[in-house]
This record gives C-alpha cells, structure tokens and sequence, in this order.
C-alpha cells in the first residue's frame, strides 16, 4: 500500500526532509537516517518501524484495542507520528504545530497488555500513545519506564530463551565485549536498558546500511571504510555468535550509534538480542552449528582479523551458567560452549601460524 503523507520528516524539532506530492526533498542530508540516504522509501521505513501483529498475539490485540486498521502495517507507526524509544526521527504533518516534546514517548499505558496480554478494560479505554506501535520483533514484548525515568524493554520466552539470552550476556561481558545490558526477571522474562539512553543517541539498524545477514566478509569492509572500531566490534559480534551458535542474527537486530546533533557514527550498538542461540535451538551435539564455525574463521583468515580468545578457568562456564535462574539443562549448554571455545582457540592458533600477525583481546 502506498502511503499518502504531506510533511517533514524530523529528527528532534530539526526538518530533515519535506514529502511533497509522493516526492521526497533532503534538507539536512548529513542527518538524514541511512535508510533514506540509500534510496529507501517512506513505506519501507514505516514498515520497519512497526510492531509485529502477525508473529505477536498481544500486539495484533492491541491493534484491536486501539481500533488501528489491519489493512497495512505502515500504516501502524502513523498513529504515533512514527517516533520510537531508540531515536529521534518522527513524522510531522504538513500544517501541524507539534514539537517532539509532544511527541516522544514519556509513559506506556499499555506495558502490562503488550507483555502478558489484555485485561477487560483495556479494550474499553481511550487511545493513548504508545510506544508499542513501533516496539519490534516477533517475541512478546513491551517498553516500560521504570521509577529511574529509564525505559527499560521486557521480553518473554520459553526458560531455553531466557537461559540462552543471559548466558550469552554472561559470556560476552567476560570476553569484555560490548553487551547491552540484561538482567533476569523470572524463569520466562528478561529485561535490557535502552542502550540509546532514551534517545541521546540515534540507533540505526544494520539493515539502512545495507548490511546482510550472512555476508561477514562484506559487512566487515562496509563498517571498515566508515571506522576501524566499528569492524573490530562487529568481529566481535560474529565471534560471539559463533561461539553461541546464533542463528538469528539477521540485519534489524544489530546496527550503528550515531550523533542525534551531526549524523556522525559514534560505533556499533551493543550486542543484543541472543534469545534464540544454545539451548533455544535445541542443539543435538557438540557438532552443530559447523558452517557458523566456518564462516567465522573465514573472516578471521580473509581479513586477518586480531582475535584471542582468554584461556577459560576450569569450572568457569558452569559458574556462569548456574547463576541462572531457568530449569534447563544446563551441562548440555557448558558442554556445547566448551567444545566450541575450545576449538574456535585451535582455529585462532591455526590462523597465527599463517599470518603471525599480534592478536589483541577483543
């Protein structure tokens, strides 16, 4: 469906661009999100931004709720001027005299409904803007602002989701990666602080830059030609999703910081977003997962990336794995990360003798 809007697109109260009659005129090209700097089109980017009815239960009752057509998912974000936690880009309509201080989201009266489902009222209550309309993701999930003023996104999922998500927190904070922060609720929900710190910086996903999912080797030059250290943390990232077997990471749940004020790139977000790796894919043996190890030293090989990986302690990964709070198995996960780290330190080695190039501990 064709979206018909007349106005600017803005970032904060600064006008980005004006749409006029279907044509899209820059402004501030060096603000301008990455999704639109590539030739994207104001459908896609609405698209991109608006929650998921068709994977979430409570999110396809909300709509109901909040009497929103289902005729296009577009059209979804539109109902709250297209703004979102993680940045500040919004749509304003020609003629309108909002500012983005009435606009960005300072409470959630539907946190409760979008994280465990509806009550009877909710249907009955008047609409109020929410920031579950641009909350993505196929989980149930919701944003909530805690007494600290900070929002903070709750997600459930199955103990093997949660166990998985918190183990790979656990593991890449040990590596001394840079993680979003995590913490546990119960056995089948976990919580992350809004990295972007309600917006102080803009996240944009990998996806605006044009980055694919299993395309290591050119996502590495992409983020190389912008900075060194953006390559060496997305090394980092497949590293880890080697090691956790991570087989969702895809080019919406990774992405860049940039500077609200100057468009510049600050670095890659932190790591986020592990929930279907280790236990939640049900491994059936150490052996799982191989091609992942094989692109992995591909990239390692190809780029002559310089990796370590620190010797692990005897006993360290149950350690981390029993501070969990989930009934899973957890020795089947030790043994899984064990193998893999164990290998992926031979591959490393392996890659030294080639190129006797200084490893750095990432």
């Amino acid at each position: 469906m064709s979206v018909s809007f007349e106005g600017h697109l803005m970032s904060r109260n600064i006008p980005l661009a004006r749409f006029e009659q279907g044509e899209m005129h820059v402004l501030q090209p060096a603000l301008l999100p990455f999704h639109f700097a590539h030739g994207g089109s104001l459908e896609d980017w609405l698209r991109s931004r608006a929650m998921d009815c068709h994977s979430r239960t409570n999110a396809r009752m909300l709509r109901k709720a909040l009497r929103i057509s289902d005729e296009a998912p577009e059209l979804i974000p539109l109902q709250v001027d297209a703004a979102t936690i993680t940045d500040t880009y919004w749509l304003k309509p020609q003629g309108s005299a909002l500012q983005y201080q009435d606009v960005c989201f300072r409470e959630n009266a539907y946190w409760k409904f979008a994280l465990n489902g509806p009550s009877v009222d909710d249907f009955s209550r008047p609409f109020s803007r929410t920031p579950e309309l641009t909350n993505t993701g196929s989980f149930e999930k919701c944003w909530k602002l805690e007494p600290d003023g900070e929002w903070w996104l709750y997600k459930h999922g199955k103990p093997e989701n949660v166990f998985s998500e918190l183990m790979a927190y656990r593991l890449g904070r040990w590596l001394g990666y840079n993680m979003a922060e995590y913490e546990q609720v119960d056995a089948e929900t976990v919580r992350t602080r809004d990295f972007t710190r309600r917006a102080s910086v803009n996240f944009e996903p990998a996806r605006a830059l044009g980055l694919k999912s299993d395309q290591h080797l050119q996502n590495y030059e992409s983020l190389r030609g912008l900075a060194p250290a953006l390559a060496l943390d997305y090394a980092r990232m497949v590293t880890l999703d080697a090691l956790i077997y991570n087989a969702d990471r895809h080019a919406d749940n990774f992405g860049v910081l940039r500077d609200v004020d100057t468009g510049k790139v600050l670095g890659l977000a932190p790591n986020y977003d592990n929930n279907l790796s280790l236990l939640a894919l049900h491994i059936p043996n150490e052996q799982a997962g191989a091609d992942f190890l094989k692109d992995w030293q591909n990239l390692m090989l190809f780029h002559h990336v310089p990796i370590k990986l620190p010797p692990l302690a005897p006993g360290q990964l149950g350690r981390m794995a029993g501070a969990i709070r989930c009934d899973v198995d957890k020795e089947k996960a030790v043994a899984f990360l064990q193998y893999r780290y164990d290998h992926m330190q031979q591959a490393i080695e392996r890659n030294l003798a080639l190129n006797p190039i200084p490893p750095i501990e990432l």
